[in-house]
């Protein structure tokens, strides 16, 4: 009986073997898995730091600078074509998702590959404009937590009516120029429209979606009414809900009162107690890098870039007041720990797909801070 559980048990390596190394075709080259995770995971590094840098120092976008190079695999309709008949040929379940996963990878690379310009302009473009207030010069990122944080009404309604001239005349036609071309690129591929791209690559029915968000609005209407009016009494007691303008918005969702036990002094010490509590020495953790510098070029929220997987793992924050930028850093730092702690070695299993659990870590963090605990 052992002999032949052995023999079975090398059968099955050996066919799982034949199975992982089977060449997917593309249009000037073959490839196994391995491969590919290999050029993926090198593209996304440089995709990801790119991005990083931007946001950490304002530094220029111009993703041509690694694309071109990778522009054989990321133009590769032929190789799309054989990971979905991969995906729909293979019997071993985790390979079959291993092709499901690059299929939709390289799906979602073909549309962006055709878009990196526009994007690489619009990213620069958030980087580097200003907005002019008397002799305040403002960073165009830094604008929106301004209106956030001011509890005077004519300072709000100053900034909004002084960014709407550069959203509406420089990044507004880029957001619709993005949109035509992802609608475009779609179509090339086989899609009716993007819509039906999301529905059938990545799974979201949109007519279910939008069949549950209207229920949802009709069965809590009066209620959210009713609650809506009593916060607008809270926050905006000059205002009726009629009078509300866009500059007013981010003012019910503002917790007040509590600034002062929420100070930028105790934000990051905060994290790290934090951590501590739960046994993570995050100054241990050489994997994670956390930027806390405060300087104007960079972006205004806390973000969380994934460089690889765990062993370069980076956080940018400014040093902010109120516990909504706490909130914010800890669901970063959610993120952070999710990946940081990842063991699984395959790129497309611990980067790609839902990413809906890293969410689940991310929000778990930031809910802590409600914990009177």
């Amino acid at each position: 009986m052992k002999v032949f559980k052995v023999f079975f048990l090398t059968l099955t390596l050996l066919t799982s073997s034949i199975s992982l190394s089977q060449q997917l075709e593309g249009e000037n080259n073959t490839y196994t898995i391995e491969e590919l995770r290999n050029i993926f995971q090198e593209f996304n590094e440089q995709v990801s730091l790119t991005y990083y840098r931007n946001d950490a120092y304002g530094e220029e976008i111009d993703t041509t600078r690694f694309t071109d190079e990778y522009n054989y695999i990321l133009t590769d309709r032929t190789l799309l074509n054989s990971l979905w008949e991969g995906y729909m040929k293979e019997s071993d379940p985790e390979l079959k998702e291993s092709y499901l996963r690059f299929y939709k990878e390289l799906s979602t690379d073909i549309i962006w590959q055709n878009l990196r310009a526009y994007l690489d302009e619009l990213y620069n473009l958030e980087a580097s404009l200003e907005v002019y207030l008397d002799d305040t010069v403002i960073a165009y990122r830094d604008v929106g937590t301004e209106i956030y944080l001011s509890d005077d009404r004519n300072y709000r309604r100053e900034l909004y009516e002084a960014i709407r001239p550069a959203t509406l005349k420089y990044i507004n036609p880029l957001l619709r120029t993005i949109v035509d071309e992802q609608r475009k690129l779609c179509r090339e591929l086989g899609f009716a429209d993007y819509d039906d791209y999301w529905q059938n690559v990545h799974s979201l029915n949109f007519d279910e979606l939008s069949h549950i968000t209207e229920q949802l609005l009709f069965e809590t209407n009066t209620l959210f009414r009713e609650m809506l009016e009593e916060r607008v009494g809270e926050t905006l007691k000059d205002l009726k809900i009629e009078d509300i303008k866009p500059y007013d918005r981010s003012q019910l969702f503002r917790i007040r009162g509590y600034d002062e036990l929420f100070t930028k002094e105790k934000m990051l010490p905060t994290m790290k107690n934090f951590l501590l509590g739960l046994g993570i020495n995050l100054e241990n953790q050489k994997n994670i890098d956390i930027d806390f510098s405060d300087i104007p070029e960079k972006g205004a929220r806390a973000s969380t870039y994934i460089i690889r997987v765990p062993s370069d793992i980076r956080v940018l924050g400014k040093p902010s007041a109120g516990i909504d930028d706490y909130a914010a850093l800890f669901h970063e730092m959610g993120h952070a720990q999710h990946y940081a702690n990842t063991k699984e070695p395959r790129y497309e299993f611990h980067l790609l797909g839902d990413g809906g659990l890293s969410e689940c870590y991310a929000f778990l963090f930031e809910e802590m801070l409600m914990d009177p605990l």
